[in-house]
């Protein structure tokens, strides 16, 4: 089998994989054989390992050796293959090139994983059935078929240190698929209430987050209020309960609080979402006024007493 090197390429396609080579300036000889989904990607980060001096392999050296002399190796594609078939494919190569007598700096025959959680297969789970909705032959192609952007999302809910990913559970499966549970504890899944800002009433309670999906909502904004980074999502307030069902109160990371409407004996009338939403409800355009006797520089405004409201 003859290889033709090929310098025109971009970032493979769905379920494609590049076998690509690593080629030295000088005297225009491959010394790397590799295997990548980008190949431009990967060889940035071949040189950059190599100029960090973290490494100490034959391919670095020999790069670390061009770097010196200020040259880089170039960069040559010989074959697209099919992802699953990659490693026998890489192995071929190897083959082809030591038995013509070219000196590789690769240690092994090929077909080699650095990350071997990415060889192995993934699995794809709905997190209220736990039934799995799709098996992918590895983290990498699993990421692309669900267009999520980084495939370490995927990996951590794999090793147990995330719940979820992309609203979904991620396993690594064995030869059998079998699920492969992660060594790290699973988290507890907390029920989540539903909750009116007005009165501070649960009107609802799901089982988990994402059960509020089935009432049209999206979980990862109401995920946010429930973490205290947001006040409030569709026109409620979300928190987590506890095992007797209590509302946790998360340590809150936003900078707009509800604000509270008293009579001037203090008794409380409604509250209201933000300062604007207060300041509409006395026919005025800003709530600077307002914020004032909420931060206790003044006592009243328009005729009320105003305070933030902490829930």
């Amino acid at each position: 089998m003859k290889y033709r090197i090929s310098t025109n390429f971009s970032k493979a396609k769905l379920g494609q994989a590049y076998i690509y080579v690593l080629i030295d300036p000088r005297d225009k000889m491959v010394k790397y054989i590799g295997k990548s989904i980008d190949p431009l990607k990967r060889y940035y980060s071949h040189v950059e390992v190599a100029r960090k001096n973290t490494h100490h392999t034959y391919k670095d050296c020999w790069i670390r050796c061009l770097l010196k002399k200020e040259l880089k190796p170039e960069l040559g594609v010989i074959k697209i293959v099919p992802e699953s078939k990659w490693k026998k494919e890489e192995i071929a190569a190897i083959k082809y090139y030591k038995k013509l007598g070219y000196k590789l700096t690769n240690t092994t025959d090929g077909g080699d994983c650095p990350d071997v959680s990415n060889c192995k297969k993934v699995a794809k789970i709905d997190p209220t059935t736990n039934k799995i909705l799709g098996i992918y032959p590895s983290i990498d192609y699993a990421a692309r078929k669900n267009n999520i952007k980084a495939k370490s999302r995927i990996s951590t809910c794999c090793s147990g240190k995330n719940l979820y990913s992309n609203g979904f559970k991620w396993r690594i499966l064995d030869e059998k698929n079998n699920i492969i549970s992660p060594i790290k504890k699973e988290f507890k899944i907390k029920p989540v209430a539903k909750i009116d800002y007005k009165t501070e009433k649960i009107l609802k309670i799901y089982k988990c987050l994402y059960d509020v999906r089935k009432d049209g909502f999206e979980f990862g904004n109401i995920s946010k209020v429930c973490l205290g980074q947001k006040k409030s999502a569709y026109g409620f307030i979300w928190r987590h309960l506890d095992d007797s069902l209590s509302v946790i109160n998360p340590i809150f990371s936003y900078n707009h609080k509800m604000i509270n409407k008293l009579t001037l004996n203090g008794k409380f009338t409604e509250r209201f979402l933000n300062a604007e939403y207060a300041a509409k409800n006395v026919d005025v355009d800003r709530g600077d006024l307002i914020l004032r006797v909420c931060n206790d520089k003044t006592k009243t405004a328009y005729g009320f007493k105003w305070e933030f409201n902490n829930f």
